[in-house]
């Protein structure tokens, strides 16, 4: 059973131009009187986990976008290969079928990326360094080693940054993150959104930085195994008696995401922040009529 007047916002995962997206959306939502960061709770995976701190703790958020345009913590002699990556990912979980997660979190830890600290120290995570945990912000990450899903609170006493860092540290890409003792890499791995970790909310806003909408296709087949898997996990938070609400990409941003081909390329967070406030703003006056409800 959902908890009575509870609000909830779930943002998922979606690289720096997520990230931006989303700050856009907040940005917009909040000049018209739908204020995200007064949720009971506020729940971020990967890109959402940076979006959902900037948001809980009240930073501004037009300069986290500004200085994300820097480009990413990567070792200057190996560029980055989407492909080469995903097709890394599924021959790990093919072989490893009893435990995936675990698999991927090998590949991490055996990468070469940049240092642990010189990614903690990037854009925006750098941001969070000395901020207090936000008593209302929850976010995801995934154990290198088991692979077992984690979900932090301010009553873990994690340091901030580096909570926010291990969420967003995508495997083979960037190095696994140390919290407590423990290197973890991207709660995204286990899903972009984590929606269930708002059950008990009566009310929930889902933010995904990717089209929900099934495409079909041979093409598009990997997309929508993965949109029916968090279709699912939605259809189950509603379950428990949850009303939830989605806020999805709109044409706009999908083309500039490239369908989410170019959510790591830094050189679009402006323009995708700008179009997050467009969308925030158009799509205000629907969301505040649950946002607002008592």
């Amino acid at each position: 059973m959902s908890a009575p007047h509870t609000r909830a916002v779930v943002f998922g995962g979606g690289g720096p131009v997520g990230i931006a997206w989303q700050l856009g959306l907040a940005t917009g939502l909040a000049a018209h009187d739908v204020a995200l960061r007064e949720a009971d709770a506020v729940i971020g995976t990967s890109a959402g986990a940076a979006t959902g701190a900037a948001v809980t703790a009240g930073l501004d958020l037009g300069a986290i976008v500004t200085a994300m345009a820097a480009a990413l913590p990567l070792p200057r002699d190996r560029p980055f290969d989407l492909a080469a990556m995903q097709a890394a990912f599924l021959d790990a979980t093919t072989s490893s079928p009893d435990a995936p997660l675990a698999a991927i979190g090998k590949l991490a830890l055996d990468a070469d990326t940049v240092p642990e600290d010189d990614f903690v120290g990037h854009e925006p995570f750098v941001r969070y360094h000395g901020v207090a945990w936000p008593p209302a912000f929850a976010c995801t990450g995934i154990d290198a080693t088991t692979g077992e899903p984690r979900v932090w609170t301010a009553a873990d006493k994690a340091d901030l940054d580096r909570a926010v860092a291990a969420s967003c540290a995508v495997p083979t890409l960037f190095p696994p993150v140390t919290v407590g003792g423990t290197r973890y890499v991207d709660g995204g791995m286990a899903s972009p959104l984590n929606v269930h970790v708002a059950a008990g909310h009566a009310r929930v806003l889902v933010v995904s930085c990717m089209t929900l909408t099934l495409v079909g296709g041979d093409l598009a087949a990997a997309l929508d195994a993965s949109t029916s898997r968090q279709l699912a996990e939605i259809e189950a938070l509603r379950g428990t008696g949850a009303e939830v609400v989605v806020l999805q990409p709109d044409q706009a941003f999908l083309e500039l995401s490239g369908w989410g081909l170019h959510l790591l390329d830094t050189s679009r967070v402006g323009a995708a922040y700008e179009l997050g406030q467009a969308l925030g703003a158009a799509r205000a006056s629907d969301i505040a009529e649950q946002w607002a409800s008592a």
